[in-house]
């Protein structure tokens, strides 16, 4: 009975573990089926929102309305049903839903359009407090207008004048005005306002304030000389002008700040922005060349974009609707051609964590794709969409950031722990390196050369002084250095030795890359080794080959050698702490590449150094030359 109780147990803990590494290999399809409902839940409860009752109360007006040759019944629930045909006015007439006190505010909120309130016939004077610019700059974002009720009884009749129907921003909708009608003071109307989008007000400061920690938190990394990649950044930037951009309500907004023109500029901003950003985040997770080179082009135009339009719109040059018609445009193409290149680049990837990252940047192209199509039908943002497709984006970026900086601090504690190594055994690499015997059959071929070729002899002893410094420069330097300058070092070695054993020493070179970085030290043991060990054994000598050349992902670094086989490279390394093994560990921690080492038959040997493109240090260096 306890064994059929054991094996029913263990099969529930099997199934169960079975279960959770299926819910962990699919938690970025789960993690985004989270975001998205908990937004579908926000958008839902902002469509859902009931007004309380309080200091502002909501105004409604019944009676018919007249736009050209149109007319037709107004009531509350065909506000939005209203035509004005191709006519640029609109007058409704009719009377309000409540009794207004003398000195009472109404406001209502215009939205690219103006408007005049009549009770009787008479025209109530507007309590007009915006900053408006010059009138040939149409702003695109809208504004509350407030009127002194000089007491109005429900059986007034009220005429309400909307003019500009059909300005330069396209045809607008005039039920926008008529759904916006409240009596009150202005403090409570923004507290409604502020209450009625409460969730994306909320989203909005979350974005912002992740955005400003994850700026602050690169930042600190670079203070302690973390390498950072500056589409960490980016997405840093990303994030704090989603925020500002989700920030701007007009509807809220307005009301404590009279400064349309500077609102409607730190949205257009914002915006474009945010697409800046956006494309230099996610180039550096595109390889191919094609694919980056083309959204390198996108990001430079883009640049060209906002400089186009800072100078334009800060000197009134031109309106704000032509150039968000044109911006908007734009940012249409330039999400589609971003997201196919991304949806290209996702099927040759590899890496997971790369993967991830492209996902959540085509969720977030697809929800601004959505937001620019929804705004083109409605002139009008849902918001909460884009706010959780950058939501998503963040959560992924922070997810890749953290594993990197976990990458980078387990890379800089082995190469804390290599370098200990290494100054504990400095004087061993020094005698291992500058052989006794080395010195001395230098010593005598320079002896010999005084008595045979003087001239010889100074240059030889010029290049034995070159050789010891730069033994003695490479024990002391910890950050990797040009190829050519340790190729610098490797051409004296050889001089030197083909001065000793004269023709029996033959190099050949095939160098097709130079501008790359890598650790001191890691070609020339490898020389020394192919002409000590493999060489100069040989009676007539042998041939050395050195070769770079790179392919889409790496730089190739080969040395190779037709002398004898090379005992050395078996087994482990006994000689002294910068033979092959510390070339492969220097490789792998300071570039995160690897040392490959391949045995001929009967003769030669050859040592493969792959150094990966994807390392910051060779990046910046290369993008520097």
């Amino acid at each position: 009975m306890k064994r059929r109780t054991y094996s029913r147990d263990m099969r529930i803990w099997k199934r169960a573990a079975a279960m959770g590494k299926i819910l962990y290999e699919k938690k970025e399809i789960i993690l985004a089926v989270i975001v998205g409902i908990f937004f579908a839940c926000m958008m839902l409860l902002s469509l859902t929102y009931k007004e309380k009752t309080g200091d502002i109360d909501r105004l409604y007006i019944s009676g018919t309305f007249e736009s050209g040759e149109i007319t037709g019944n107004v009531e509350k629930k065909t506000y939005g049903k209203i035509l004005s045909g191709h006519s640029d006015s609109l007058t409704v007439r009719g009377h309000f839903n409540r009794d207004i006190p003398y000195g009472s505010q109404i406001f209502l909120y215009l939205y690219g359009f103006r408007a005049a309130v009549l009770v009787n016939g008479e025209e109530i004077p507007v309590n007009e407090n915006v900053v408006w610019p010059d009138n040939r700059i149409y702003m695109a974002g809208g504004r509350w207008q407030s009127i002194y009720a000089n007491g109005i009884r429900r059986d007034d009749e009220v005429e309400i004048r909307i003019t500009g129907l059909l300005s330069r921003g396209g045809k607008k909708n005039p039920g926008i005005l008529l759904d916006n009608l409240y009596v009150g003071d202005r403090y409570s109307l923004f507290r409604l306002q502020l209450e009625k989008a409460a969730l994306k007000v909320a989203g909005a400061f979350i974005l912002l304030f992740m955005g400003l920690f994850l700026i602050s938190g690169l930042i600190l990394l670079k203070a302690i000389r973390i390498p950072v990649s500056n589409s960490y950044l980016a997405s840093g930037g990303l994030l704090a002008a989603g925020g500002v951009c989700s920030l701007i309500d007009f509807k809220y907004i307005t009301l404590i700040c009279d400064n349309i023109f500077i609102l409607d500029i730190l949205t257009e901003l914002s915006q474009l922005l945010i697409l800046l950003f956006l494309l230099m985040s996610l180039r550096n997770y595109v390889k191919e060349e094609k694919r980056y080179y083309l959204i390198s082009k996108l990001l430079y135009i883009w640049e060209l974009l906002i400089i186009i339009y800072c100078p334009l719109r800060l000197f009134g040059i031109a309106d704000t609707v032509i150039f968000s018609g044109v911006s908007l445009l734009a940012a249409f193409f330039l999400c589609l051609i971003a997201f196919s290149c991304l949806l290209a680049e996702n099927k040759g990837q590899q890496g997971k964590r790369i993967k991830m990252v492209l996902h959540s940047g085509m969720i977030l192209l697809l929800c601004i794709l959505l937001e620019i199509i929804n705004c083109c039908f409605t002139q009008q943002y849902w918001i909460l969409l884009f706010e959780g497709g950058l939501f998503y984006y963040t959560v992924i970026q922070i997810y890749a950031i953290a594993g990197y900086t976990k990458e980078r601090m387990e890379k800089a504690r082995m190469a804390d722990q290599l370098e200990k190594e290494l100054v504990q055994s400095q004087i061993s690499i020094l005698l291992s390196q500058i052989q006794p015997h080395f010195i001395y059959n230098v010593l005598v071929v320079i002896k010999h050369l005084c008595d045979v070729d003087t001239s010889l002899a100074k240059e030889t002893i010029t290049e034995f002084a070159l050789y010891l410094r730069g033994n003695m420069d490479s024990l002391g330097k910890k950050q990797n250095i040009p190829f050519e300058e340790e190729m610098k070092h490797v051409d004296v070695y050889l001089s030197l030795e083909r001065k000793r054993f004269e023709d029996k020493i033959r190099v050949e070179k095939d160098i097709r890359v130079w501008d790359f970085l890598l650790p001191t030290l890691s070609i020339q043991p490898i020389v020394e080794n192919s002409i000590r060990h493999g060489i100069t054994k040989k009676e007539d000598g042998g041939t050395i080959r050195i070769a770079t050349w790179e392919n889409e992902e790496e730089i190739i670094v080969e040395i190779s050698d037709d002398g004898v086989f090379n005992m050395d490279y078996q087994g482990p390394e006994r000689r002294s702490h910068i033979g092959i093994d510390n070339v492969r560990k220097r490789i792998q921690v300071m570039c995160g590449g690897r040392v490959e080492v391949g045995m001929g038959e009967k003769e030669g040997t050859t040592v493969t150094i792959h150094l990966p493109k994807g390392d910051e240090e060779n990046e910046s260096y290369h993008s520097g030359r």
